[in-house]
């Protein structure tokens, strides 16, 4: 799938779950979003990196769920959740409660770097 075409709603809307809950916040401190298959790119994509257009897309699909949630009944679930804190009107990466680094892979080509030094510095 190109950046476009992935389904930005629903990452968006497990991403703000993880963002807010506060079970796991409790114990993580950063998070990587591994943007995969960045060999099976168009060719009208070449030389672009998918985890840009991705963070930009998650962002505003996590402000638009963010805004939504806040107005919707509150429910016992959200008992379970905190508020994000926005230094601005809309939610940008800077905003989430841990560290959040968007990375660019392909799995096929073995180009997992990125996955496996976020992994060691959690060591």
């Amino acid at each position: 799938r190109t950046p476009e075409c992935f389904p930005a709603k629903e990452i968006a809307s497990f991403m703000l779950d993880l963002l807010t809950s506060t079970a796991m916040l409790k114990h993580c401190t950063s998070m990587l979003v591994l943007c995969n298959k960045t060999d099976a790119l168009p060719d009208d994509m070449a030389g672009v990196s998918p985890k840009i257009k991705i963070k930009q897309r998650l962002e505003k699909e996590i402000d638009t769920l963010r805004k939504t949630r806040a107005e919707s009944l509150d429910d016992i679930g959200n008992t379970l959740r905190m508020e994000l804190e926005i230094a601005g009107d809309a939610f940008k990466w800077t905003d989430a409660p841990v560290d959040v680094e968007f990375a660019d892979a392909s799995v096929n080509l073995a180009e997992t770097q990125a996955a496996t030094a976020f992994l060691a510095r959690l060591q």
